[in-house]
């Protein structure tokens, strides 16, 4: 290839090392001038649209957050803001628990984007599937305790953001650990008998774990497994929250018993037809680990108390 012994270019080239441009003697043959002019154009109009802006200090804005606030925060090893105002007991959960807690989520505006007391019951959950900062710090806490934690985007939701959360968002959680545990079935008996003592039930505990009580033991026929019942029922929370009622609803449901949960499918052969009682229902017997949203949460021991009409 002949080369021009006269005609010279400078061409600007972008160096990666330097991060300025410089200029290279280049010959080259008159035929690519005009090549290497357009690649020139598009290189300055690339270097000019380039994001140039300053990276967003998340770190500064809580910080000023609680400054604004007078609130005695302390920071973890991963950048996680915390602020303690009851410590609760000793024992602390671990990224295995489930945990019952209230929560209020804000975003640093002030602006509220959840509140479990919205819903009047805590959260359980379990602590492996809480986002990174909710996992950290939920163990601060022991039964009792309360606080703040304050989430940059890398603790929380990250860039991709959620369906209520814009992407880069810093997190606020009020947070109120009532209780936790590693063993569901332990912690509904737990639950169930301080609440058979708190309110002076005389109830009868079965195998399974299902409790109940007679009031009326109705008469024959009994059902079965398989039996086709007609009932009316009041379901509510051991806080006392109403769930689902056939009696306020006015009408009386008819229905398989292959198609109810466990506690039914155990508990409603117990009375005779027109007999009347209380089933009290652990969570492995009702809604288990899925609930029933929006009114029964995860792992969550539930009341009927019900009328037999009739059976066929």
């Amino acid at each position: 290839m002949s080369l021009l012994s006269v005609n010279s270019f400078f061409y600007l080239v972008k160096s990666i090392d330097q991060n300025f441009y410089f200029c290279h003697l280049i010959k080259l043959e008159k035929s690519m001038i005009k090549k290497v002019l357009f690649l020139l154009m598009v290189s300055i109009l690339w270097s000019c649209g380039e994001d140039e802006s300053p990276e967003v200090d998340y770190e500064q804005q809580i910080l000023s957050y609680i400054n604004a606030r007078n609130i005695d925060a302390d920071k973890t090893s991963s950048g996680l803001y915390f602020s303690i105002n009851e410590p609760g007991e000793s024992e602390r959960p671990d990224i295995n628990s489930t945990v019952v807690i209230d929560i209020v989520g804000r975003f640093i505006d002030g602006s509220q984007f959840q509140s479990s007391y919205d819903e009047g019951i805590p959260v359980i959950f379990d602590v492996i599937n809480f986002i990174p900062g909710l996992q950290e710090g939920i163990q601060l806490f022991g039964r009792g305790g309360e606080g703040i934690l304050f989430l940059t985007p890398d603790l929380g939701f990250g860039a991709a953001g959620s369906a209520s959360i814009p992407p880069n968002a810093i997190l606020i959680f009020e947070v109120v650990l009532h209780d936790f545990y590693s063993d569901a079935a332990a912690y509904n008996e737990k639950l169930i008998t301080e609440y058979i003592e708190s309110n002076q039930i005389d109830a009868t505990r079965t195998e399974s774990g299902l409790y109940y009580v007679v009031d009326l033991p109705g008469e024959d026929p009994f059902p079965n497994a398989q039996s086709v019942v007609t009932v009316d029922y009041h379901g509510y929370l051991l806080n006392g929250q109403t769930f689902d009622s056939s009696i306020e609803r006015g009408t009386p449901l008819t229905i398989s018993l292959t198609n109810v949960i466990l506690g039914w499918q155990e508990g409603i052969p117990l009375f005779g037809t027109g007999g009347k009682g209380t089933l009290i229902i652990p969570s492995h017997l009702a809604y288990g680990r899925s609930g029933s949203p929006p009114n029964i949460t995860p792992d969550t021991p539930i009341i009927f108390d019900i009328t037999l009409i009739s059976v066929r």
